[in-house]
């Protein structure tokens, strides 16, 4: 197991019980087909030779054939290029919603690198209110950019807005001449907005389809999960009178290794039950029965301990460090990798930091980062950049990295 295996020697010699094993890699099914094949302009280039996925090419070729797609696929497996390939072929006009487009950069930067390879820069334009108010509400210039723009990207909050606008007051509207020739909308992280979200999604697609396009456009809907996919994909063809496709996409997993860190001083805890026997196996005879039952003591540790406390006994408390384990796992990990640490609130998450710092000599405390909504945005991007390139290897965080954020080999 290489690296975990290193980690979970480290803790071991430290005193602490660990848990350790592997589950197998996953790869999706792959074409023999490459994405210079599908957009000829990317041939020569470092994407161009990528091998396309299954899921992938059957996405393009059903919107090449005037389908909607619902694809379901995990974080890692390509949802992007399962439209962008196809759009990029094609000039088509694009609506991408995301749910934040904070957590949308990565996509965003993919898309803008696929444009500029073939010649489209600016083709990528982020519409949302932040970017509204730095250009102006409606300034000539932002206008141009949408006219210019193959793909527009934004988040439902702003589009509820624009819908409004479109309604009531259309000269404050932007995207209204965009919308009128959309050829494809696109909605990632579905299972992201919950039943009420994606009724909201719908009502979009319905107004677009039926009052603003000039046609209704395709419509794909990417999830990592999706509970009911043929109620969504009969809802879709009812809106946009086309037919859909139901797809659903392998990961690309690597081999997931987990590490339990149960703690310091089980033998101790164990001795001290030997000791007092007489009186814990009268009063709590089920801690006798797994005692001596090492699966069984490890799994329910922190029980037995707290059923020997509410006995009136002063048994020999379990330990753990957390600031220990990260400093041990930074210090036995393998070069150019990344560790996340999630932590339960901001708060936890800057002591944890603060912590590690302490402990860590001066030329290594560059090797960990903190990130959360409360650290500036330059900041945070400073720190996902040097994960990508390897420069950093531990981040601690809360939610803010959970959805998917490409940042290298974690």
């Amino acid at each position: 197991m290489g690296g975990a295996s290193k980690v979970a020697a480290a803790l071991r010699s430290l005193g602490y019980e660990v848990l350790l094993w592997e589950e197998p890699g996953e790869e999706p099914e792959q074409t023999g087909k490459r994405f210079r094949d599908i957009v000829p302009a990317l041939a020569g280039s470092g994407k161009g030779e990528l091998w396309l996925y299954r899921h992938q090419l059957e996405s393009i070729e059903a919107l090449a054939a005037g389908m909607n797609v619902v694809l379901t696929a995990r974080t890692g497996s390509g949802k992007t290029e399962a439209w962008a390939l196809a759009a990029l072929r094609e000039g088509w006009r694009v609506l991408a919603v995301y749910p934040t487009l904070a957590l949308a950069a990565d996509q965003i930067r993919r898309l803008e690198e696929y444009y500029s390879l073939v010649g489209r820069r600016g083709a990528v334009v982020r519409i949302d209110r932040p970017s509204m108010e730095k250009k102006g509400q409606r300034g000539d210039e932002l206008l141009k950019l949408i006219h210019q723009a193959r793909i527009v990207v934004t988040n439902p909050a702003f589009l509820l807005a624009e819908m409004k606008r479109l309604a009531l007051h259309p000269h404050r509207a932007v995207l209204e001449d965009f919308i009128s020739s959309l050829d494809l909308i696109v909605f990632d992280e579905l299972d992201f907005y919950g039943p009420r979200g994606a009724h909201l999604l719908l009502a979009i697609v319905e107004l677009i389809s039926r009052y603003l396009a000039s046609r209704p456009p395709r419509v794909v809907v990417l999830s990592a999960t999706l509970g009911n996919p043929d109620e969504l994909a009969s809802l879709l063809t009812r809106l946009t009178d086309r037919e859909t496709r139901i797809i659903e996409g392998r990961p690309f997993k690597t081999p997931n290794r987990t590490i339990i860190v149960i703690g310091k001083g089980l033998e101790a805890l164990r001795d001290y039950i030997r000791a007092y026997s007489s009186i814990i196996a009268s009063r709590a005879p089920w801690i006798m029965d797994i005692v001596y039952n090492e699966e069984e003591f490890r799994e329910h540790l922190y029980e037995v301990y707290e059923a020997l406390e509410a006995l009136g006994l002063r048994p020999p408390r379990p330990g753990l460090d957390p600031v220990e384990i990260l400093q041990t796992i930074l210090e036995a990990s393998e070069p150019g990798n990344v560790t996340l640490v999630f932590t339960r609130s901001i708060r936890m998450a800057e002591r944890v930091y603060r912590g590690l710092l302490e402990r860590l000599p001066a030329d290594k405390q560059r090797l960990v980062g903190v990130h959360h909504h409360l650290v500036s945005k330059e900041r945070r991007e400073r720190i996902e950049e040097a994960a990508r390139k390897g420069q950093i290897a531990m981040i601690i965080t809360v939610r803010t990295l959970a959805q998917g954020i490409d940042i290298g080999s974690v």
